[in-house]
């Protein structure tokens, strides 16, 4: 699960941990002794892990290359993976609007808030002219 903001870290784990500890929780989850990882954002560059099959986003980033390393943790060597990420009224519109395309391309579902939302989204096929 990945989180952008300090403050969501702080809500969804109780204290901060030492490195010592974050160093335990690595390799606990590494080895299989805990199925669940509570991390910020900067793990989604900075950590490898293989097998995960389930990335959570609770804080939707405002990049949207940011996002693509998040939920790329589930597509490690061909694999794939589910990503569910969170967002709400918070979330730039131009993130949504990229988030929107980026879903689009890779022929992915949307849920239905971006599909029916206010953002437009225009595609120009060959030989169509808007007038």
């Amino acid at each position: 699960m990945y989180v952008t903001f300090q403050e969501d870290l702080d809500y969804l784990v109780d204290d901060l941990l030492a490195q010592e500890e974050r160093q335990y929780a690595i390799k606990a989850f590494k080895s299989g002794s805990k199925d669940v990882m509570v991390a910020s954002g900067v793990a989604s560059k900075g950590l490898d892990f293989n097998e995960i099959q389930h990335v959570i986003i609770f804080t939707m980033p405002k990049e949207i290359e940011d996002y693509v390393h998040q939920i790329g943790r589930t597509g490690r060597s061909g694999k794939t993976g589910i990503a569910t990420t969170f967002v709400n009224m918070n979330t730039p519109e131009q993130t949504l609007l990229d988030l929107k395309y980026l879903l689009i391309e890779a022929g992915q579902k949307q849920a239905s808030m971006l599909i029916t939302s206010i953002i437009p989204l225009t595609i120009n096929l060959p030989g169509c002219h808007r007038s």
